[in-house]
């Protein structure tokens, strides 16, 4: 019996590596899980070959539907390997409509015939992938963080989606292919972090010259036969298209980086890319700065001998403008509060300040081979890196006061960051492979990574974000980690194009509006008056008066003797001056509180021979004496007062209180002793006589039983009876007479004049 026959009527079921049933197919050879490998078909309860001639992609996905998947790419040329056994098939030509490969049309070749090589085994790699209608030469990207932004290139052809191999891939390839998906797009870069795919690969050595409105204008290989050169989809090319740059739809904070091929934004999780400045040059861009206020970015580009301009723009990228005009520009760092550029200089090592205003330019330091810098305008430092020997040095911000922080084990910095927020500074030695860092004084060092190829580096909200470089392509990467989190470092972003130096912008800041400002308040301690000050950053100095009266040796907290101020009401200046020589003045008025005396319990209480007296005050006193007419008691205490063996007559009883600021309150009561005895005695309670504006209000008791009481007001007008509280309005300013006295008592009815203002 023929044997295409024999292995039509025999066909049941296949599987990859099945048991071997007549007219089965079976996929030797390939990787582990997944559907590739030399084809095998099975006869005789013997696999044997099929031989590769006119073996193509029909052949293939007429295979690879008998296995149950929806489509395959050929193999020939022995790739998969040899096989042992007979060959079987050969000359195989499908239509691809086909439900088996015996179902094709194709030559019996006996297991003897030396006109198929083990070399010419046929192979297959089998797909599966929801079919999806396509139009020829449309693009996709799969795969990525961002929707249409980034992902595995892919290409229809054939109503096919396939990938495209990245072999020989360049910047150019992927411009085109970024404009080709959205007019919007400026370009992209490669890269290569999304996973492969399963599907065919449809286009191989693309190259384009960069102007091209499709891919399918530039030179390729469309991938139609059997190419075994690109069967492997690890090589996959992706893409990351950047966007024309657009604030209003960035998120804050987010990313600038300097490269080779301009200034790249995006957000802290790699999306939102996009070229804010695109300008390619012979030169790298370099040294990185912004300002909020401004809105302005700032940048370099690093040259060696050769004069190239730090340059500005918005922070959109629009605007362009070079500013200062100087050779070997490294590093650069913006003091965004008194609007100046600091920057160094490679080739001959000096740091720089240069005013944003007036456009002057001033030599700070002089150093060697040094690198990058970082300001602190809120302290007034400027730190910088050197090389041979390494070092890492501060200053002030107007040159003076050099230190160096850190000298040993450093070979050459290229990067520096400061956190004002958590105080840190933090570097990475290019040449030793390690990010370390300090507190900003120089304290307390320590390595955070090693080794570590890293380059520019921005610390921000305790997240460390670094760029990476290599000499390999497609593996410059933008990473983080968070401090503290043993090690745990994430990968941003990925791309082809040279990352440099980074910042973190974050819009939400809102930066000093002035230089500096300065904020006291006062807080009175008894005798003392304490004197604090806030301030936005650090003063270089501070001046103090009290009364216009400069204060020798100001200091913060300042402290002031109340009672060695006669005035009531004090006026403290306090004048801060920042590095600059700017300054800010702020004044507290503090006024001496009024202290009063009050007589409680009823006070004062009569009783024979005898008076005595409740004592208080509104507020601690310093001394306090107590007078009854002409019998003195000095530093008499708070709370009961007696004074006896006093003779009937008119007495007056006065209170005198010195507080601890140098204040004094006195109160003066009148009262009588009667000859002889009285069963009643005349008191004024609570705080004796209230006066408002023009009235009175006397509230007032007796002991005993009295019949009533009489009033008389300044000898002239007398009320009867009269009763508490009594009100007395329509007074005249000046000094008033109230007299009291009973009716009605055993012995001889008691008097007691009140003398009171009115105001």
């Amino acid at each position: 019996m023929d044997i295409s026959i024999a292995l039509m009527v025999a066909l049941v079921s296949w599987r990859v590596d099945g048991l071997c049933v007549d007219g089965g197919i079976r996929l030797m050879g390939g990787r582990a899980q997944t559907a590739d490998g030399r084809v095998e078909v099975c006869y005789n309860n013997v696999w044997g070959r099929v031989c590769d001639s006119s073996w193509s992609s029909l052949e293939a996905g007429v295979v690879c539907k008998q296995l149950g998947y929806q489509g395959g790419v050929p193999y020939n040329d022995g790739y998969f390997g040899r096989s042992s056994g007979p060959v079987y098939l050969s000359n195989v030509r499908c239509l691809g409509s086909e439900t088996n490969l015996i179902g094709c049309s194709h030559d019996h070749i006996s297991s003897s015939s030396a006109d198929c090589h083990y070399t010419t085994d046929v192979g297959v790699s089998c797909y599966n992938q929801t079919k999806v209608e396509c139009t020829d030469w449309s693009l996709r990207l799969v795969g990525g963080k961002e929707s249409g932004v980034d992902g595995r290139l892919e290409v229809c052809l054939s109503n096919q989606w396939g990938t495209v191999s990245g072999t020989n891939w360049n910047d150019k390839n992927t411009g085109v292919v970024c404009r080709q998906l959205n007019a919007t797009f400026s370009g992209g870069m490669t890269s290569s972090t999304f996973s492969p795919a399963t599907g065919p690969i449809q286009l191989s050595s693309v190259s384009c010259l960069g102007n091209e409105p499709t891919i399918l204008e530039c030179d390729h290989t469309s991938v139609a036969g059997p190419f075994p050169d690109f069967s492997n989809h690890e090589s996959d090319i992706g893409i990351r298209c950047w966007k024309n740059a657009t604030l209003d739809q960035l998120p804050s904070p987010y990313l600038l980086i300097t490269t080779n091929a301009g200034v790249l934004q995006m957000g802290m999780d790699g999306t939102h890319l996009a070229l804010v400045v695109d300008q390619p040059t012979l030169y790298p861009m370099y040294g990185l700065d912004y300002d909020i206020r401004e809105g302005t970015l700032y940048w370099s580009s690093y040259t060696y001998q050769q004069r190239l301009p730090i340059q500005q723009s918005h922070l959109d990228g629009s605007g362009i403008s070079p500013m200062l005009d100087a050779a070997c520009i490294a590093g650069i760092s913006l003091d965004w509060v008194h609007h100046r550029l600091f920057w160094t200089n490679y080739c001959d090592g000096s740091i720089h300040m240069y005013d944003l205003t007036n456009g002057t330019d001033t030599l700070l330091f002089n150093s060697t081979l040094s690198d990058d810098v970082a300001v602190d305008p809120i302290n007034g430092f400027i730190y910088w890196s050197s090389q041979t020997p390494g070092r890492i040095e501060r200053g002030s911000l107007i040159g003076g006061s050099r230190e160096v922080l850190h000298s040993t084990d450093l070979a050459c910095v290229l990067s520096l960051s400061l956190d004002l927020a958590s105080d840190r500074l933090v570097w990475n030695d290019f040449c030793l492979l390690k990010i370390e860092m300090s507190f900003t004084n120089g304290s307390h060092r320590t390595t955070l990574l090693s080794p570590i190829n890293a380059y520019g580096m921005a610390l921000f909200r305790g997240v460390l974000y670094w760029t990476e470089r290599s000499d390999q392509n497609l593996i410059h990467a933008v990473k983080s980690l968070r401090i503290g989190s043993r090690g745990n470092i994430t990968t941003v972003a990925n791309f082809s194009i040279e990352p440099v130096k980074i910042r973190v912008v974050d819009m939400s800041t809102q930066p000093l509006a002035n230089p500096l400002k300065l904020n006291c308040s006062s807080t009175a301690l008894g005798a003392r008056l304490v004197v604090n000050c806030s301030a936005n950053h650090t003063s270089k100095s501070l001046s103090c008066s009290v009364q216009n009266r400069t204060i020798d040796q100001c200091k913060l907290p300042l402290t002031i003797d109340l009672p060695s101020v006669d005035s009531t009401t004090i006026t403290i200046v306090i004048t801060a001056t920042d590095v600059y020589g700017l300054t800010s003045a702020s004044s507290v008025l503090y006024t001496k509180p009024t202290p009063y005396i009050h007589l409680v319990n009823n006070s004062p209480k009569i009783k024979g021979n005898s008076v005595s007296f409740d004592v208080t005050v509104s507020q601690p006193i310093l001394s306090m004496f107590c007078q009854v007419t002409n019998q003195i008691k000095n530093n008499c205490t708070l709370g009961h007062y007696t004074v006896q063996g006093l003779q009937a007559g008119t007495y007056t009883f006065t209170a005198q209180a010195t507080t601890a600021d140098g204040q004094t309150a006195v109160i003066s009561r009148h009262f009588n002793i009667a000859s002889g005895s009285s069963d009643c005695v005349l008191v004024l309670t609570n705080d004796g006589i209230m006066v408002t504006k023009d009235v009175a209000i006397v509230e007032f008791a007796s002991t005993g039983s009295p019949k009533a009481f009489i009033c008389i007001i300044d000898n002239k007008r007398s009320i009867y009876p009269c009763t508490s509280p009594l009100k007395l309005s329509g007074l005249g300013t000046g000094s008033h007479t109230l007299m009291m006295g009973t009716t009605g008592c055993a012995g001889n009815s008691p008097v007691m004049v009140e003398t009171f203002q009115v105001m």
